[in-house]
């Protein structure tokens, strides 16, 4: 009974401080830039960030829900936050038009040893990449090409499929080479923690 009822009090916490992340995020990324960042090179270095915690790790940084849009994956719960500022997010980053800045240090409470070194790892890799080189970069990917001809004739989005998060690199991009076991790990994991229906 305690289990349950201790389970129940984590989850709710995790739902109730989901926003708060997704800013720490946000602003930790935007910090580690130099101050500013642009919304596509943000959302993208997000969508890539949680797509390599997941596959090391078994879960998202930041529990966003993804689609696959004409611009390539988007965090959505991070779109909105950026087109609806919240107060909380209006305390930590400040939107200009297309591109954000930091205003605040970022609150690391909300952010674990694995979320920063991943997070590290992504900024180091693509972090000086034009936004349009990034762009591009994430039509490579199984979760987007999945929906590419459906993107393509219609412009709608499409909700990403996760399983996809763990197909083997097909990329040149090294930092996603786990390999097959580790995936399959993370995978279960991700799955498992899933609220069940």
């Amino acid at each position: 009974m305690h289990i349950i009822l201790l389970s129940i009090l984590l989850s709710r916490d995790n739902m109730f401080n989901k926003d708060k992340k997704i800013v720490q995020v946000a602003n930790y990324i935007t910090e580690k830039l130099g101050g500013k960042v642009d919304k596509i090179q943000l959302l993208k270095l997000i969508w890539l960030s949680d797509r390599l915690h997941v596959r090391i790790y078994g879960r998202l940084v930041t529990y966003n829900t993804y689609f696959a849009m004409q611009h390539g994956p988007v965090p959505s719960e991070m779109k909105d936050l950026f087109e609806h500022p919240t107060s909380y997010f209006n305390e930590y980053l400040q939107k200009k038009s297309l591109e954000l800045n930091s205003v605040k240090p970022t609150d690391k409470y909300y952010l674990s040893e694995t979320d920063i070194k991943v997070m590290d790892s992504v900024i180091s890799d693509f972090g000086e990449m034009d936004i349009w080189t990034l762009r591009d970069l994430t039509h490579e990917f199984p979760e987007w090409l999945r929906f590419e001809k459906q993107i393509n004739k219609s412009k709608s989005s499409y909700r990403m499929v996760m399983v996809d998060f763990f197909e083997p690199n097909q990329t040149k991009y090294r930092i996603f080479d786990q390999d097959s076991e580790m995936l399959e790990f993370s995978k279960e994991d991700f799955f498992h923690m899933l609220p069940q229906a």
